[in-house]
């Protein structure tokens, strides 16, 4: 990843800690597929120690179904596990060019260096019943009109969370954070907010929620346009955790 070792080792992007947890899903051999990614042991090692170490005991009740409180301390490692597992899922993509692949591994030093996401990135989290496929989806997730054209956006479900995180250049995406608002459905935990915050939101997000907020980021609308298909998938949507 930093380009200056030999990609020595293999990392699992999905942690073990969250595989644990997703053994009762109707994977093949009752395993979540591998996820692989070779990077040099110094990296992998930062990645440890900057977030996974950290963001499993505080992720594990959460995929778990359980209520916690989040300090602004813990939203924002478990924002930053959130960029930081996304950014590695599209590192290992052999669909994005060479000047992506440089960016991703840019953000990812920087990330192990300072132990935050990147600051023209936001991540919203919600609760979501991983065996309901029914719910309609809210409209007013995000305000109606253009949603950026972030670098990096991504929206997925993973045992009992959804998320959505986004990453783009300051000058477009940051104006957007700045008015982005919680939602029932949704909290905001990056940028953290000033006080913590109680797991799970008053509302819990719906399957159809998910695949509304994906095409509205794939389509760059919001709502997205009724009837029409989000187009083949590049390093600006999401490598689906599903």
């Amino acid at each position: 990843m930093c380009s200056h070792g030999p990609a020595n080792t293999k990392e699992d992007i999905i942690p073990q800690w969250a595989r644990d947890r997703l053994k009762s899903f109707p994977f093949p051999n009752n395993q979540f597929p591998s996820e692989l990614i070779s990077i040099c042991r110094d990296c992998n090692a930062g990645l440890g120690k900057q977030f996974e170490n950290h963001a499993g005991p505080l992720l594990g009740p959460m995929l778990d179904g359980k209520t916690v409180v989040l300090s602004p301390s813990d939203q924002a490692l478990i924002g930053a596990w959130i960029i930081k597992t996304n950014c590695l899922l599209h590192l290992r993509s052999d669909r994005i060019s060479s000047s992506d692949r440089k960016t991703l591994r840019t953000v990812l030093l920087g990330m192990i260096e300072n132990g935050r996401p990147p600051i023209a990135s936001f991540v919203r989290i919600g609760r979501i019943d991983p065996f309901d496929q029914a719910g309609t989806p809210a409209g007013d997730l995000h305000t109606a009109g253009p949603l950026p054209n972030a670098f990096l956006h991504a929206v997925f479900s993973l045992s009992h969370i959804a998320a959505e995180a986004v990453m783009g250049d300051p000058r477009i995406v940051g104006p957007f954070i700045m008015g982005l608002n919680d939602h029932p459905r949704l909290h905001r935990i990056w940028p953290a907010q000033i006080a913590s915050v109680a797991w799970p939101p008053p509302e819990s997000i719906t399957r159809s929620d998910v695949e509304h907020l994906r095409s509205g980021w794939q389509l760059l609308q919001w709502p997205p346009p009724a009837g029409m298909t989000p187009p083949t998938p590049t390093v600006r949507s999401f490598i689906p955790l599903e």
